[in-house]
């Protein structure tokens, strides 16, 4: 099944430390995943603690 333009949905990035980013022309990055978030690390930038949006996530949907 394809999406269509309007069902496509943007996710945000985030730096190493976890702040919403908005990635720049002409630099490098690696993408990974990391407890739900998109991270855009450039070179020699190493994950840090970031809180889990997944875990958050489900506590918040049990709850309600």
């Amino acid at each position: 099944m394809m999406k269509t333009a309007t069902q496509k949905k943007i996710y945000q990035m985030y730096d190493y430390l976890g702040h919403p980013i908005q990635l720049q022309m002409g630099v490098k990055y690696k993408l990974r995943i990391k407890n739900g978030y998109i991270l855009a690390l450039r070179d020699g930038e190493v994950p840090m603690r970031v809180p889990n949006l997944l875990k958050q996530d489900r506590y918040q949907r049990h709850t309600a």
